[in-house]
């Protein structure tokens, strides 16, 4: 027998044990419900073990096809957690207002305004300037610098912020340098800008966060024809008038849609608010769920949150759709300026100088304190929480790349516009903060426990732990709904370049669903399942307040154990688990370098 074949048996053959587990638990549930309600209820059960019996003889392909509830079980399972926020938000007695004071209320949502505003416009003019240095013009080094612009994707926004507070600090290299050189003796002397503050977190949001307008906004230069630039000449524009008038317009929903990324991006952020101690709306409900323990007030602040998040989704989908209009022009690929002299050394300039400050700086202070530190591979703590989100990255990758699979895989087989439009909504979990997933499947998850608790009690007198609340099943659903999008929208390009008659063709050759998802799904589909396992593998290695919230006791991962020696201003300590956040994170984006050229 194939090994394929093994392999599909012992799956069906787990998913019957699971079935008859959950069946003897609802039987046993039904033994003590009144009669009335018993007899149609065993009934029932009765048709289901029937069921179950036939099932090791249907191929999982024809079972997930046949039965739609399959998408809205994973639907119900990706929406509990949003669900249980908003019933708690709205039944609960005590108001936001209440646990906090109306001033520090509106202080929070103001500095996550102003904060999301200040990274969206640096995102935007330095991820923009750049995209149209790259696509307009050509001068040697073009390609290069163009990948070298998008490394930033890989660094997370609070590792920029550990290192430059490094830097800059009263106690940091370039501080003392200038005391060194001016003679100056204490901070009285001279003055210097605040590093925990607002602007320099809204910096470190826009340096790690202008690849996203980059990118967009260079694809959208790539798919511009040369007619444009050619009826403006025809129109005897200018350079300038040509650029304004002709090229400029159609690329401003292409930043705008990248804006609108940094901007749910900025307003989710919590490692880089937190340690600059910038109050805003995520911190704030952190602070109002760990430290004050008031549950109910931080699922009514998460609620303004996600109204926030969700204008931004819509503002997305809208410049998107317009874009995609936008982009329709004829005429051939546009031909690039050359660049020479002073406008050659300007491009070399603004473009260097921003991956520096971007990458290479902090990346550089990193490896230097690595080094110094002396702590490669030598630290337990360090080794233990690599091991951790290896495996946590491995399971969470694996179980949402299945969950995808499945998804585009019985979409092709069935085709349905129902289906497209469900899993439209299960792909949304990408905008949501990582303190509001948390949060919810908290909830979700304790409710849990305490009804297998009290059932336990009741039918063996017997009180089990917490099975799922404080465990490592708390991260991967918190994983799993944050990071689907990844794997399903790679999924979804590798499956818009198979044909839609390959399946009819495959049928009237005689194969089953079960032999065309085998022979020909897999095959086809096994480049953008693995691209969109390592990106959530890469995003779970980095995501940081859901894994502070939901990990288990004495647990940490890279992103957590980073953390929390520097906030205790330990960054030597630190230096060697943010090197290999980044090291993992580079993994994605080299492949994403490689896709461009």
């Amino acid at each position: 027998m194939a090994f394929a074949d093994l392999g599909l048996q012992a799956l069906r053959r787990a998913v019957a044990s699971f079935g008859a587990f959950v069946w003897a638990l609802a039987w046993a549930a039904a033994r003590r419900l009144p009669e009335p309600v018993k007899r149609p209820l065993r009934a029932l059960l009765v048709r289901g073990q029937q069921q179950m019996r036939r099932l090791p003889s249907i191929s999982l392909p024809g079972v997930l096809v046949g039965f739609p509830w399959f998408r809205a079980l994973i639907l119900l399972i990706f929406g509990l957690p949003l669900l249980a926020l908003l019933q708690l938000a709205f039944r609960a007695d005590v108001d936001v207002l209440e646990a906090l004071e109306g001033a520090s209320l509106w202080r929070l949502a103001g500095n996550s305004l102003l904060l999301t505003l200040l990274a969206v416009v640096g995102a935007a003019l330095l991820g923009g300037l750049a995209a149209m240095v790259i696509g307009l013009f050509q001068f040697p080094g073009r390609r290069v610098l163009g990948g070298l612009m998008l490394l930033p994707m890989a660094v997370p926004a609070y590792v920029n912020a550990f290192v430059y507070t490094d830097l800059l600090e009263y106690a940091g290299p370039l501080q003392k340098g200038l005391r060194w050189a001016f003679g100056w003796q204490s901070k009285s002397d001279y003055w210097f800008f605040e590093v925990r503050s607002l602007p320099m977190a809204s910096l470190m949001l826009a340096l790690v966060l202008y690849p996203y307008v980059y990118l967009i906004t260079l694809v959208a230069i790539q798919r511009m024809g040369q007619s444009l630039i050619d009826a403006g000449r025809m129109l005897d524009h200018n350079a300038w008038r040509r650029f304004f008038r002709l090229v400029l317009p159609p690329l401003m929903p292409a930043v705008a849609a990248g804006s609108a990324i940094v901007a749910m991006e900025s307003l989710a952020d919590f490692g880089t608010v937190d340690f600059f101690a910038v109050p805003v709306l995520t911190t704030g409900m952190y602070d109002l769920w760990i430290n004050r323990g008031n549950l109910a007030a931080a699922s009514q602040l998460s609620l303004g949150l996600l109204a926030f998040v969700a204008l931004m989704v819509l503002v997305k989908q809208s410049l998107h759709v317009k874009g995609a209009s936008l982009d329709a022009s004829r005429g051939g690929a546009m031909r690039r300026k050359p660049l020479q002299g002073t406008g050659r050394w300007l491009a070399y300039s603004f473009l260097l100088v921003t991956w520096v400050l971007a990458f290479a700086l902090p990346i550089g202070r990193l490896v230097w304190l690595s080094v110094k530190a002396a702590r490669w591979g030598l630290e337990p703590s360090l080794l233990s929480a690599l091991a951790a989100s290896f495996w946590l990255g491995l399971v969470a990758s694996l179980a949402v790349g299945l969950i995808a699979l499945a998804f585009i895989v019985t979409k092709r087989l069935r085709a349905n516009s129902a289906l497209a439009t469900l899993d439209s909504f299960a792909t949304l979990g990408y905008a949501i903060p990582g303190v509001v997933v948390g949060l919810g499947v908290l909830l979700v998850l304790t409710s849990i426990d305490k009804l297998l608790s009290h059932w336990f009690l009741a039918w063996f007198d017997w009180r089990p732990r917490l099975w799922l609340t404080g465990t490592s099943f708390a991260l991967i659903l918190a994983y799993s709904l944050r990071f689907f999008a990844s794997a399903y929208n790679s999924l979804a390009e590798a499956s818009r370049r198979i044909g839609p008659n390959v399946e009819w063709a495959a049928r009237s050759l005689g194969r089953s669903s079960s032999a065309i998802v085998w022979q020909l799904h897999l095959p086809l589909l096994a480049g953008g399942l693995l691209t969109g396992g390592l990106l959530v593998f890469v995003d779970t290695v980095k995501e940081l307040p859901a894994t502070l919230l939901l990990r288990p006791l004495n647990m940490n991962t890279l992103a957590t154990h980073v953390y929390q020696f520097a906030s205790d201003g330990l960054l030597e300590e630190s230096a060697a688990g943010a090197c290999l956040i980044v090291v993992v994170g580079l993994a994605p984006v080299l492949l994403l370098v490689r896709a461009l050229r």
